[in-house]
């Protein structure tokens, strides 16, 4: 490991990684220079050799949507997109939870129609106002 000023380490051929330096965050504001850590990764080309950044501290972390049964109760009746854009989450997490749950509800997929779930128990939870709540 040899040093090539206070604020630079190089690792090995491949990876820098420098500490020290400041960085706006994504909302414009400035950060510590003791909080940032970039990593530079070398990249040899037909060009020339030259230095990808890497912002360690900004990698996307997975943000987890915890949706509840009877939210997903509640957007059966629509389409996934339409229930994943109401429910503010993405359409992946929306059919994550759904398999997980699909056995209690007694479905295989998610329905496309009225006539593929109007004989199974939870049709009343979805649609309260049925025509036996209405009559009685």
């Amino acid at each position: 490991m040899s040093s090539v000023n206070n604020s630079t380490m190089i690792r090995d051929t491949l990876t820098m990684q420098i500490f020290g330096s400041a960085k706006s965050t994504k909302k414009g504001k400035i950060q510590s220079a003791s909080d940032c850590q970039f990593v530079w990764k070398r990249v040899d080309t037909n060009f020339g050799v030259f230095f990808l950044e890497k912002d360690l501290e900004f990698r996307s972390k997975r943000k987890t949507t915890d949706i509840s049964k009877q939210e997903l109760i509640k957007v059966l009746h629509l389409s996934q997109r339409q229930a994943a854009k109401s429910l503010n989450c993405t359409l992946s997490t929306l059919k994550r939870r759904f398999y997980n749950l699909k056995e209690e509800f007694g479905m295989s997929t998610w329905p496309k129609t009225f006539k593929e779930i109007s004989h199974l128990p939870i049709y009343q939870k979805m649609y309260p106002m049925s025509l036996n709540f209405i009559l009685n």
